[in-house]
């Protein structure tokens, strides 16, 4: 067994019971502000994340808008063009529109 030599005069300090208590049940309660600092921390950490996530979701799909946008706008302009040649034609054969509207509309 070891005993180490202390030249000193040993100090007692003496604390009474209730602010034992209180000191434990500081440090209880401190400990249980630490865990909800944490968790308040994690779950802003992780909703930022969601935050982040969402937004490139969100670029990522209003750049899929304007390249179907795009491609309408095309789509349009060639369904337009086309119209123009039915009519041209029409015209040419003498046919009155009316009539390519009911025959289009009449099964045979």
């Amino acid at each position: 067994m070891f005993v180490p030599h202390y030249e000193g005069s040993t100090v007692s300090i003496r604390l009474p019971l209730v602010a034992v208590q209180v000191g434990v049940s500081l440090l209880i309660v401190a400990f249980i502000i630490l865990l909800s600092f944490i968790n308040t921390y994690r779950q802003r950490l992780h909703d930022a994340h969601e935050a982040r996530v969402l937004r490139e979701v969100n670029r990522v799909q209003q750049e899929e808008i304007e390249r179907f946008e795009s491609q309408t706008l095309i789509l349009k302009e060639q369904v337009d063009e086309m119209e123009q040649v039915v009519d041209t034609w029409l015209d040419r054969l003498g046919i009155p529109p009316e009539e390519e509207e009911i025959t289009a509309e009449q099964p045979d």
